[in-house]
């Protein structure tokens, strides 16, 4: 993610500066407030439409 935003530094600077200030937003939640963004979005969006199927016993 990273290099997106220095990707956009030539083409957009200013979504260059919004992709580097949502990096270190997801930064600081994940190192002070022990909050990982990342996982918050898998856990309650990807996993319940994608996740493993659920398996019934007969």
């Amino acid at each position: 993610m990273a290099v997106s935003a220095v990707v956009l530094l030539p083409i957009s600077p200013p979504a260059s500066i919004a992709m580097a200030a949502a990096l270190a937003g997801f930064n600081v939640l994940d190192g002070v407030f022990n909050l990982c963004v990342g996982c918050v979005v898998y856990t309650y969006l990807v996993l319940p439409y994608f996740g493993p199927s659920k398996v019934t016993a007969h």
